[in-house]
C-alpha cells in the first residue's frame, strides 16, 4: 500500500485505492478516516482537521492532489469510469470542463440502464438484516454508505 502525504493537509495521508489515513504523533500510529459520508451528489466525503478546524472534503480531490498534485486551474477532477464511489488513482484525472461535460453526456445516455445502488444490495441488505446484523456493520461488509442500506430497506418495504 503506497501512502502519499495530501500537500493541503499536514498529516493525512491518501492511498493509492482511494483511503485517507491520518497520522497522530501522540501514539506514533496512522488511523483510517470514515468514508460513510456521501454527498447529496454521491461522491465520498471525509472530515478531517486543519488549524483545529473540521473540514468537510471529497475523497477523490484528495488522492489526486496525493499522487498527481494540486488541482491545475480551471481543470475539474474525473472519474474516468464514471463511478462517483470509485476513488482509485487509476480511475481519477483532471480534465476541462468541456471533457468533463462531454464525459457526462455520454453517462445520461446510459442513465437509462443505472441501477441504483441500494436496489443493487437490496436482496443481500434483506438477507443481512434477517440475521439480526446491524446497519453500520451490513455496511461496512459490502463497503457502502451507511444511507445506502437505509434506503434499501426503505425500498423494500414499498414493493
Amino acid at each position: 500500500m503506497a501512502l502519499k502525504p495530501i500537500p493541503s493537509l499536514p498529516a493525512y495521508y491518501a492511498t493509492e485505492d482511494g483511503r485517507i489515513f491520518k497520522y497522530r504523533k501522540k501514539d506514533d500510529n496512522l488511523f483510517e478516516l470514515s468514508q460513510n459520508s456521501v454527498s447529496n451528489s454521491g461522491y465520498r466525503l471525509v472530515q478531517p482537521y486543519k488549524d483545529g478546524k473540521k473540514l468537510l472534503k471529497y475523497v477523490h480531490q484528495l488522492v489526486l492532489e496525493a499522487f498527481v498534485g494540486p488541482r491545475p486551474e480551471y481543470m475539474q477532477c474525473d472519474h474516468i469510469n464514471r463511478d462517483k464511489l470509485d476513488n482509485n488513482i487509476s480511475n481519477l484525472r483532471y480534465i476541462s470542463q468541456s471533457a468533463n461535460l462531454k464525459n457526462r453526456g455520454s453517462w445520461k445516455k446510459e442513465k437509462q440502464n443505472f441501477i441504483p445502488i441500494y436496489k443493487k444490495y437490496s436482496e443481500r441488505i434483506a438477507e443481512l438484516r434477517n440475521k439480526g446484523m446491524k446497519p453500520s456493520v451490513i455496511a461496512e461488509e459490502l463497503n457502502v454508505p451507511v444511507k445506502t442500506v437505509y434506503y434499501a430497506s426503505y425500498y423494500l418495504q414499498q414493493k
